[in-house]
């Protein structure tokens, strides 16, 4: 087999056809970085974040697809993310502050979703909002989804515009939030999120209170995340934007004293599920 000739084999053809094809790649990639360029001047001339997460995800859904083919959407993802992140720094790299409270899984999730072409650095102090002056429309925050942090966000500052991973099986779910400046960008399948302050001590899993919101709400798709003994974040899956009197509901909700409403994102995307 050593010794057969390898344009007797084929190799040589099949090459030659990856060359052409890698040369159709590298134009398209090239012309679609042109366009991040535009895209680029024109979110600087009208004061838009550079980073919009949920256009990811639209991106994802669209790479979705329910035919046979010889990459599944966990390896299209993986590359697409390459690109994502190339055309993210063609506009202005990043800049991303972690909260101390972050594990080495999690900041691996953040540097596998991110790459290395952004600055990433760990933070004490995230919503020290002294010092917003330093910070610009390329600066995002993470923090885990259970940090009592959350507390001191100011959601009239920023907001939760993201969650990581963008991707998942079904036995996996949300870890990390992302937070900065919204784009207003909705889909038809979002996630909106309410910090609420309650006048009991609420249990978590399959509660009644649980239940009782997802009745009043009328929608199944709705968690509660603990901060500590009385305030908590809501979040409210809505598939076809359908926000029509949410606020209101919670508001009158009997068991919560207060709510405010802290961010929306476009709903990650788990392996599997079929897209209408």
């Amino acid at each position: 087999m050593v010794g057969k000739n390898l344009e007797n084999l084929g190799l040589d053809s099949f090459r030659q056809k990856l060359d052409l094809i890698d040369e159709d790649l590298k134009r398209l990639l090239n012309d679609r970085a042109e366009i991040a360029q535009k895209i680029a001047k024109i979110k600087l001339e009208n004061d838009l974040p550079i980073y919009h997460p949920s256009r990811e995800v639209e991106i994802l859904r669209n790479l979705v697809s329910s035919h046979d083919e010889k990459l599944n959407i966990a390896q299209i993802w993986s590359i697409w993310r390459s690109i994502i992140n190339v055309n993210t720094t063609i506009q202005a790299p990043l800049n991303i502050l972690i909260h101390q409270d972050i594990g080495k899984p999690d900041y691996e999730l953040i540097v596998n979703n991110f790459g290395l072409s952004n600055n990433i650095t760990i933070s004490d102090s995230l919503f020290n909002y002294k010092n917003d002056h330093e910070k610009n429309s390329s600066t995002i925050k993470i923090i885990s989804i259970d940090s009592e942090s959350l507390l001191d966000m100011d959601s009239h500052k920023e907001e939760i515009i993201g969650s990581l991973p963008q991707l998942y099986s079904y036995e996996q779910e949300t870890k990390l939030y992302i937070i900065g400046k919204s784009s207003k960008l909705k889909t038809f399948d979002d996630t909106i999120l309410f910090r609420v302050e309650t006048n009991e001590n609420l249990s978590l899993q399959y509660s009644e209170n649980l239940e009782k919101i997802r009745n009043i709400l009328r929608i199944d798709s709705v968690n509660l995340q603990k901060l500590n003994k009385n305030v908590y974040v809501i979040s409210i899956r809505l598939i076809n934007n359908n926000t029509k009197g949410l606020c209101k509901k919670i508001r009158d909700i009997d068991f919560i004293s207060k709510s405010e409403f802290i961010g929306r994102y476009a709903t990650p995307y788990t392996i599997g599920e079929k897209i209408e």
